[in-house]
């Protein structure tokens, strides 16, 4: 494993990262290495180098406000989602930064108290929670399955269900409109349409909740190569809100980076899967910690069209396909259906697990 590791090739792309791995049963969560049915398996060394928020320029909820950051710590956070990301108004009321590369933002007051109680009364009404899966398909992908990793409820806002619960049609627009006015992107794509190369819309969005010993165990938004190549897309950013004040567990883990959020009412967590090259970024390895109190999220991705000339097919399997396998091996064999459907396809509604 570790041979092919070390042959694989950088691309050429505004990060120059190697090619990521996938990870979503959690393999190196806080790890150097693991033992695979392959054998012994090290972290990747070819990530870039991890960048904190200075500690002095932190508030209790353990994020700097964008106006105790020194001027040029602001302007290097600025050019770095400009380039390798997707860039961010960090003069957005409320904006927290957590972390610096990978960036990892919040933002305080981004719904209403009553609206989040809304989303969850219009969630409830529509009895359409159904047990969470994992996968890289639509939540009703027959090669999505349910797994330990994930034992949350969860509803996809689909075009059909949307058309069937108007309250949460309204819910989810506002949301979007919202988040549209943080990221500084001249014209998006229509939502849940798989966007052209290098544009970018919002998946359907997600509604999800957590009982006492639920979680979501170490894992990656963003996909491996293989299935970013046959669906034409990544995932570039997660908009993570919290939809209800959780006192004791369930916290927002990020494995790599020794970073943990408290879900907070009304905040977003926004972190970046993706580079805007339609790599992903491991260092975004992420965990949902067992529930204790009842939690409630919207979980809405950012998709990019995989850019023109983008040399993804050329790539090796990343160090988690080469361990789970069978994924990229499908992939690659075009069997199977893609997340947009049938294979090569785009469908409407789109939005992984």
């Amino acid at each position: 494993v570790m041979a092919k590791v070390m042959a694989l090739r950088r691309m050429g792309g505004p990060t120059r990262a190697m090619a990521a791995s996938y990870d979503p049963e959690g393999l190196f969560a806080g790890k150097a290495r693991v033992k695979t049915k392959l054998g012994a398996v090290d972290r990747p060394q070819w990530l870039r180098d991890l960048k904190k928020v200075p500690v002095d320029a932190c508030d209790a909820s353990g994020g700097a406000p964008v106006v105790a950051l020194e001027p040029h710590i602001k302007e290097e956070l600025a050019k770095l989602l400009d380039k390798d990301y997707l860039p961010v108004d960090l003069d957005a009321p409320g904006l927290k930064v957590h972390h610096l590369d990978p960036p990892v933002l919040t933002v305080d007051g981004f719904l209403t108290p009553a609206e989040c109680d809304l989303f969850v009364e219009e969630t409830l009404r529509s009895e359409t929670l159904k047990r969470s899966t994992v996968g890289e398909g639509n939540l009703d992908s027959e090669r999505n399955q349910q797994s330990d990793t994930r034992t949350s409820r969860s509803v996809l806002l689909s075009k059909e269900v949307q058309t069937e619960h108007q309250g949460l049609k309204d819910l989810a627009r506002k949301l979007q409109t919202r988040a549209k006015q943080i990221f500084q992107v001249e014209t998006w794509s229509p939502t849940g349409v798989l966007p052209g190369p290098d544009q970018v819309c919002f998946e359907a969005l997600q509604v999800a909740v957590y009982q006492e010993g639920e979680h979501f165990l170490s894992h990656e938004d963003g996909f491996p190569q293989a299935v970013v190549e046959s669906n034409g897309f990544q995932r570039v950013v997660t908009v993570l809100l919290y939809l209800n004040d959780v006192e004791v567990g369930g916290r927002t883990r990020f494995d790599f980076l020794n970073l943990a959020v408290q879900p907070r009412k009304g905040t977003v967590l926004l972190f970046f899967p993706g580079f805007s090259n339609c790599e992903s970024d491991p260092r975004s390895v992420h965990t949902a910690d067992d529930a204790v109190d009842e939690k409630w999220v919207c979980q809405q991705w950012i998709a990019r069209g995989v850019p023109v000339g983008n040399p993804l097919s050329e790539n090796e399997p990343s160090v988690g396909s080469e361990v789970q396998g069978e994924l990229f091996k499908q992939v690659k064999k075009g069997k199977g259906k893609t997340a947009k459907g049938k294979k090569g396809a785009a469908s409407r509604g789109f939005g992984a697990r």
